[in-house]
């Protein structure tokens, strides 16, 4: 990511880990405030990251080619099923998604009227056979979806991955990503679709982002939404967080 003068490198970023046990009896905000008395030091995200047992990361953006074969080899049975129902609910005119048996880590995406290759996460086409900005980005969802699935990491990160993908479709994949998530497992995940606010969260998973000059602010929905009959769309609506963007210049046009 760029601030407007320079590349962020890993050494510009330190990390603290914490731990607390849940009590069966324990609040969001008891475990934060034994959280808020420990003791912060911080490192490097890549040696903190390393003392933890059993802990990975998978994230997945807009702008880059799909982690292949670190899912699709690991549990392939498991990703061809998850791709071709990932592919088939972005686009109803595609008839099945079969491994193919002349390429290896290779798929062959199937319609009426023509067929494109997925080799490797990429698409291969041939002349007339062309898929949607929204189904092809279903190649990294379910990618995604396959790594949690497989509890293969701890932590989940998805960045604007849905752009070109229906709200619904959106909202529902969501929701299937979060069902599947393991114990002490997390996904972050990032989206313009302000029909996610109707969604059946709690206040505190939602942080609100907003871009001031060189500086990005986050705010987090909880901080003043104290009761959990709080109209969350509503209080986006009414910029109570601070991040709508500001319209001001286009009346200029």
């Amino acid at each position: 990511a760029r601030d407007g003068s320079r590349l962020y490198k890993a050494g510009d970023f330190l990390v603290s880990v914490k731990q607390t046990p849940i009590g069966m009896r324990d609040t969001y905000e008891r475990c934060v405030g034994r959280l808020d008395d420990q003791v912060t030091q911080y490192g490097s995200y890549a040696d903190v990251f390393d003392e933890i047992e059993s802990f990975g990361w998978y994230s997945t953006f807009p702008h880059e080619g799909a982690a292949w074969t670190a899912t699709s080899d690991e549990d392939p049975l498991l990703f061809e099923r998850t791709l071709a129902v990932v592919l088939k609910s972005l686009d109803p005119a595609i008839e099945s998604v079969p491994r193919s048996h002349d390429m290896q880590d290779s798929y062959v995406v199937t319609h009426a009227a023509h067929k494109t290759l997925i080799r490797h996460g990429k698409l291969i086409e041939e002349e007339g056979a062309k898929l949607s900005r929204g189904t092809e980005s279903g190649i990294a969802i379910a990618l995604l979806l396959t790594a949690i699935m497989s509890r293969r990491h701890g932590w989940y990160y998805c960045d604007e991955t849905f752009n070109f993908v229906h709200s619904d479709v959106e909202k529902e994949l969501l929701a299937l990503m979060a069902e599947k998530l393991g114990p002490d497992e997390q996904l972050f995940f990032t989206t313009h679709n302000s029909d996610i606010l109707d969604m059946n969260f709690p206040h505190h998973t939602y942080l609100f982002l907003k871009k001031e000059e060189e500086r990005i602010s986050a705010v987090s929905a909880d901080h003043y939404l104290k009761r959990n009959t709080d109209n969350l769309r509503l209080a986006v609506e009414n910029d109570r967080f601070f991040s709508k963007a500001d319209l001001s210049l286009l009346s200029n046009l």
